[in-house]
C-alpha cells in the first residue's frame, strides 16, 4: 500500500498556508500507535487527500474541510496539538471545529472491539489530560462514526461506545475512534480498512451537511462499554456525548454535572443505565436535563 513518503519530498519543502474558514476537520494519528497507523495508511490509500506540508517532519495532508496529520510522541502525551499544527500551517487555530484521534484500545478482557469514546478525567489524571476536567464533545459526530462502524464492521468485532476516560487536554470538541484490544487486532489491515472507512464517511457526511439531528444526551451508569448507551444510540437514534460509567459515579457531585453537561454541546437529556443511579441523576434535573431511565 503506497501512502506516500513519510518524511515528505522536495515538492513539500515549506508548508502551503491553507485557505481560510473555520470547520476544518483535524484527524491525528500518533506514529507510536500501531493501530493508529494501520488505520491512518489504511484512510490515505482511500482517500486520495493532497500533501500540503509537514508537521515535525511528517507529512500533513488535506481534502475539502478535513486535515490529517501525523504526530511523533503518544497521543495522551500532546495537550492541544491542533495549535501547534496550526502554528506549523499557518493557520488560525480557530479554523479546526473538531479532533478525531486514530487509536489503539488495550483490554485486559482481549475483547475484540471497534469503538468510540469522548476523552477527559472524572477523577485524577493517571493518563493524560487534567484531573476533574473533561474536554468538550462531539455528540453528533462521534455517534454518527459509531454508526458508520457498525456499517463497516467485521466478523468478530463489537461496535461499541466506551466511557469518557483519558487525555490528552484540548479546547476543542474531540473523540477517539479504535480498534481494540491487542497487538493482533491494531495490525490486523482489516481492522484497519473498516475503521477507515468509518472516518472517510464521517468525513464525507460532515462535509455534506449529512450528519444526522436528534436528541443529545449524556450517559450516566452501566460498564466501560456502555452497552445500553450504544444501544440507544444505534435503535433510538439518540447522540450521547460524555457517558460516566457506574465505577466512575463516586466522582459525580454537582461540579462534575456542570463540567458533562458544559462540555456536551446541545445535551438536553440524562439517559440512566439502571434504576440504581437514578437517584444520582438527580443533580442533572437540577441543572434543567430530562432523565430517561432504561
Amino acid at each position: 500500500m503506497n501512502t506516500g513518503n513519510e518524511n515528505g519530498d522536495k515538492n513539500h519543502n515549506k508548508n502551503r498556508k491553507l485557505p481560510g474558514g473555520n470547520e476544518i476537520l483535524l484527524i491525528l494519528a500518533s506514529v507510536r500507535d500501531r493501530a493508529a497507523v494501520n488505520i491512518r495508511d489504511h484512510l490515505l490509500y482511500l482517500w486520495f487527500p493532497d500533501q500540503i506540508g509537514e508537521f515535525e517532519d511528517m507529512p500533513v495532508y488535506r481534502k475539502g474541510n478535513t486535515v490529517l496529520a501525523s504526530i511523533p510522541c503518544p497521543a495522551l502525551e500532546m495537550d492541544n496539538p491542533h495549535r501547534k499544527i496550526a502554528e506549523a500551517m499557518e493557520m488560525e487555530q480557530t479554523e479546526f471545529s473538531e479532533i478525531i484521534y486514530l487509536s489503539r484500545h488495550q483490554s485486559e478482557s482481549r475483547r475484540r472491539t471497534l469503538s468510540v469514546h469522548p476523552i477527559g478525567n472524572y477523577g485524577e489524571a493517571k493518563f493524560g489530560g487534567r484531573p476533574h476536567t473533561l474536554v468538550s464533545s462531539a455528540p453528533h459526530l462521534m455517534t454518527a462514526a459509531l454508526r458508520f462502524l457498525c456499517t463497516h464492521r467485521i466478523d468478530g468485532f463489537d461496535c461499541t461506545f466506551e466511557a469518557t476516560h483519558h487525555g490528552p487536554y484540548n479546547d476543542l470538541p474531540t473523540f477517539f475512534i479504535e480498534i481494540g484490544s491487542t497487538e493482533a487486532e491494531w495490525s490486523d489491515p482489516k481492522a484497519g480498512e473498516a475503521v477507515a472507512m468509518a472516518v472517510l464517511d464521517t468525513i464525507r457526511a460532515k462535509e455534506e451537511g449529512q450528519i444526522p439531528s436528534g436528541m443529545v444526551c449524556i450517559g450516566l451508569g452501566g460498564g466501560h462499554y456502555a452497552p445500553r448507551h450504544t444501544k440507544f444510540a444505534l435503535r433510538e437514534g439518540l447522540n450521547f456525548g460524555h457517558m460516566m460509567p457506574a465505577y466512575a459515579v463516586e466522582s459525580l457531585n454537582s461540579e462534575m454535572a456542570e463540567e458533562m453537561v458544559k462540555k456536551t454541546r446541545g445535551v438536553e437529556a440524562v439517559c440512566v443505565h439502571g434504576r440504581t443511579l437514578e437517584e444520582r441523576a438527580e443533580v442533572f434535573r437540577k441543572l434543567g436535563l430530562g432523565v430517561r431511565v432504561y
